[in-house]
């Protein structure tokens, strides 16, 4: 029997809880993109990208004498 680690646990015990909690999403996204379908509207799309980290605006910069 081989022991599992407490950060082993903690992360496949919340990937386990974030599937129980998108599993009703996908049956919404499908009736809303055959929806989408049926009506014939032509829709606008938007995404955001939300990344973290990256230069901060001051190293950016070209400060020139």
């Amino acid at each position: 029997m081989s022991k599992i680690s407490r950060r082993d646990w903690l992360r496949l015990s919340s990937v386990g809880g974030l599937c129980g909690a998108t599993s009703g999403w996908f049956g919404l996204l499908a009736e809303r993109a055959r929806a989408a379908r049926e009506s014939g509207k032509q829709n606008k799309s938007c995404i955001l990208l939300w990344m973290a980290g990256g230069p901060a605006q001051s190293h950016t910069l070209d400060l020139k004498p």
